[in-house]
């Protein structure tokens, strides 16, 4: 590895260089490894530091989570629409990137909000622990959703993985997670994971779109965000209705309902709740079943998590490779767990600990061990190039190969690769940019 070379360097007598330009360049070396495993780390810890403030963020906020969706996808409508107005005034040429059907950008906003409705509305009702096995669900879905409309083929190793997966998130949904589960539903774990198949669909989805046509990224966030947003107040009535069909009264004592209500036209008091939602958010105001003195700062917490874990991701790939986001978003799991059941750690965030029943700790070594297998053969395969490439050979190290930047040529198996189109169509993108996420 970079340690290992630079130490061979100085060990290693040059005619003519000084011993000072050696020691520079041993520093230079530790100075990039100190800087990658600062970036690694921190990556782990935004990750943990994301899963834990969005469980006490739709804690606080379980009443609203209309708004909280409203808000997320406000904040994105207003970062990237004056980047793409201002991108569209000086780069003109480029009016060819920002052509898309606008029902394209409706489906994928649709999708988008449903999963992102369904994290919130389910997640003040789901324990921490249970949110980090059901999440995972995202990666069988996304295969066999890949399957089926791309017609992507997958090796061996990740099939076994993600069946592995899918069978360690049933048994999240269906069995207890905790030691007492009193607020804890098996409909509220369902629905949670429900989004995962939205957010799968949304991915593949994407993908078609952005193999077809070449998009600027800021002009399609851009629109996500708006449809988005709009598609918030048109779908939050939904799951308004629903929780008035459960019987869940949520807000002010007067929104849920009663015995003079009908259930279905329960959705027209939803304004209301937006109300008492930016209430609760911007002034504290209490309300039942809501924790609203700690939910602005909440969730500024898990915003500020979720842009920085972007952007260490992007680090990670540029200074790395793709295997090593791979293996830093497992090491994600057993980080955010250990962060959600520290009594120390969660009483300095004003809440409780939780306790993991010996099933769900089973439940979760399981869901490790199967991402593990998941992404063994791209690591692999990922290490035996590099070590081919190598003048070390193929006795150098494994895990220094696999910490090497991919230059962009390694493919992305987990990522969708490219399928073989029907006749008569053709793919303009060689492949999805990266910099591309759903809002």
């Amino acid at each position: 590895d970079a340690m290992a070379a630079g130490k061979e360097a100085l060990s290693t007598p040059l005619l003519g260089a000084p011993p000072g330009a050696l020691r520079s360049d041993w520093l230079r070396l530790v100075g990039r490894d100190l800087l990658v495993g600062s970036v690694f780390v921190a990556h782990v810890l935004m990750g943990a530091s994301e899963r834990v403030s969005f469980r006490l963020m739709v804690v606080s906020m379980s009443p609203f989570y209309v708004v909280l969706h409203q808000l997320v996808a406000g904040a994105h409508l207003l970062l990237f629409t004056p980047l793409a107005c201002a991108q569209a005034q000086l780069d003109t040429s480029g009016s060819q990137l920002r052509r898309c059907p606008k029902h394209a950008l409706l489906t994928m906003a649709t999708l988008d909000t449903m999963q992102c409705l369904l994290a919130m509305y389910a997640g003040g009702r789901v324990f921490g622990v249970t949110q980090v096995v059901l999440v995972q669900g995202t990666i069988p879905c996304t295969m066999v959703v890949a399957a089926l409309v791309l017609r992507t083929r997958f090796e061996r190793m990740q099939v076994y993985g993600a069946a592995l997966v899918l069978v360690c998130v049933l048994a999240a949904v269906t069995a207890p997670a905790l030691d007492a589960e009193a607020d804890e539903d098996a409909v509220d774990r369902a629905l949670f994971a429900l989004g995962c198949v939205f957010a799968a669909t949304s991915a593949v989805y994407k993908r078609r779109r952005l193999m077809l046509q070449v998009i600027d990224c800021t002009y399609l966030n851009a629109w996500l965000s708006f449809f988005q947003f709009a598609c918030g107040l048109l779908l939050g009535p939904l799951l308004f209705a629903a929780d008035s069909l459960r019987g869940v009264a949520y807000g002010s004592r007067e929104i849920g309902p009663s015995a003079d209500d009908d259930p279905l036209m329960a959705h027209t008091k939803m304004l209301r709740n937006i109300d008492e939602g930016v209430r609760c958010l911007l002034w504290a105001s209490d309300y039942p079943q809501a924790v609203c003195q700690f939910a602005s700062q909440r969730t500024g917490m898990w915003l500020l998590s979720s842009c920085l874990l972007s952007v260490t991701s992007r680090a990670i790939m540029e200074l790395l490779s793709v295997p090593a986001l791979y293996m830093a978003e497992v090491l994600i799991i057993p980080a955010a767990v250990l962060a959600v059941t520290t009594p120390a750690l969660m009483a300095t965030l004003h809440a409780a600990a939780e306790r993991a029943s010996p099933q769900i700790a089973l439940v979760l070594c399981l869901v490790v061990g199967g991402l593990c297998v998941h992404h063994s053969g791209f690591v692999t395969a990922s290490c035996s190039r590099y070590m081919a490439q190598s003048p070390i050979g193929p006795e150098g190290s494994c895990t220094a190969s696999c910490t090497a930047s991919s230059g962009g040529s390694e493919r992305e198996p987990d990522s969708l690769p490219r399928p073989i189109l029907p006749s008569g169509e053709r793919s303009s993108s060689p492949a999805t940019p990266p910099s591309v996420q759903p809002v």
